[in-house]
């Protein structure tokens, strides 16, 4: 009995230590079989993706990617027209107050005389920009010799005979108390971004990114090449609202078409190369907006490329 006793004593530390070593050897076994499980998962699913297994068979990155993923760059050339445009647009100009009633009773006078006969002046002599003289019914030789002294807004308008552009400024005479707000005209931008992103990202979930894509590159050419035939400020603003959506829609759509199209690596590139592409826009919208003549063809030569980009997609 003793002898019993003993030996359960004797082996009673080792086995629980046995029972120990056991008990911590369980989780390293787990946690190898969970890694296991894990991999296992990850084949079964990579066979299910039969995209995955066709790159797999043909290459990755082929020439049906590439011509893919190259459409969709070119895009991006012309995105920077249509979302860095306002800057270009709306160039300073000085205004006068257009007092052609003068030419009536004066019909060869020159600009500077006109000017100097019907417009006040400054205490540094310059022109002001908001005021005119009252015209009065006098001849030319009554003018010149008596000259005017009462003054009043611009009642027919502002002209810009030193302006060598057409901006926005002088197109719709944003001028003397209706000058546009910069950081108003970037809200209105930025709300058709986040209203943009808020629909076409649901929209390219539930009806897929190709119909999103083309949406968007349809609305690019409705609304970017159609702000080019405005009548109105407002209408200016809405039509850069719209177009705004459809720039982050076609952002939206067209990463998703190419990270669906392309594996690893590839994706990355492909991604990066389209934000060059953007840089190289903005590029040639700096060239090409300080030497065209009119604001509108800014816009023409933006709109215009996408005609025959949304025929061959």
């Amino acid at each position: 009995m003793k002898e019993e006793q003993n030996s359960n004593l004797s082996f009673g530390p080792e086995a629980s230590r046995s029972t120990h070593q056991h008990e911590t050897s369980l989780p390293s076994h787990s946690w190898s079989l969970e890694m296991l499980l894990r991999r296992l998962r990850a084949i079964e699913v990579k066979r299910d993706d039969k995209l995955a297994s066709v790159l797999d068979a043909v290459g990755e990155f082929g020439t049906f990617q590439w011509r893919l993923v190259a459409l969709t760059f070119i895009p991006y050339v012309l995105l920077s027209f249509f979302m860095f445009s306002d800057s270009f647009v709306l160039t300073s100009q000085r205004p006068y107050c257009n007092t052609s009633w003068i030419l009536k009773v004066g019909p060869n006078l020159s600009v500077a005389e006109q000017l100097n006969l019907t417009l006040p002046r400054a205490p540094n002599g310059s022109f002001l920009t908001c005021l005119m003289y009252i015209p009065v019914p006098w001849d030319l030789d009554s003018i010149i010799h008596f000259g005017l002294n009462y003054t009043e807004t611009c009642r027919y308008g502002w002209i810009y005979p030193y302006a060598k552009r057409r901006s926005l400024i002088n197109e719709f005479d944003l001028v003397c108390g209706n000058e546009p707000n910069k950081e108003n005209m970037q809200t209105v931008f930025l709300a058709g971004v986040l209203t943009g992103s808020l629909f076409f990202g649901f929209l390219s979930d539930k009806i897929g990114r190709y119909p999103v894509f083309l949406m968007s590159m349809a609305g690019l050419l409705v609304f970017g090449f159609g702000t080019a035939f405005v009548n109105t400020f407002y209408q200016y603003l809405f039509f850069r609202f719209t177009a705004a959506q459809a720039a982050v829609g076609y952002v939206i759509s067209s990463v998703s078409l190419v990270m669906e199209w392309l594996v690893d690596e590839h994706r990355a590139h492909a991604i990066i190369l389209q934000h060059c592409f953007l840089a190289l826009g903005i590029i040639f919208l700096s060239g090409a907006a300080t030497r065209v003549f009119h604001w509108r063809l800014v816009f023409l030569l933006a709109g215009a490329p996408m005609f025959p980009i949304i025929s061959n997609i």
